[in-house]
């Protein structure tokens, strides 16, 4: 029975840990794919600002 529980911890803790390299891979491909597309989001969302607080 122990070795049972055993078992199952040692499956969790896989499990923990491929999600883990799942959840890490996910985000290094969408900061990948972002990249390109940061500088006109920032711009955008700059001259936003800057027009809110020009309103001011």
């Amino acid at each position: 029975m122990t070795s049972l529980m055993e078992n199952g911890r040692k499956l969790l803790a896989w499990r923990w840990i491929s999600v883990s390299v799942l959840v890490a891979i996910l985000l290094t491909v969408m900061v990948v794919l972002l990249l390109p597309l940061l500088p006109y989001i920032l711009r955008d969302s700059v001259t936003e600002y800057g027009n809110y607080v020009s309103e001011f």
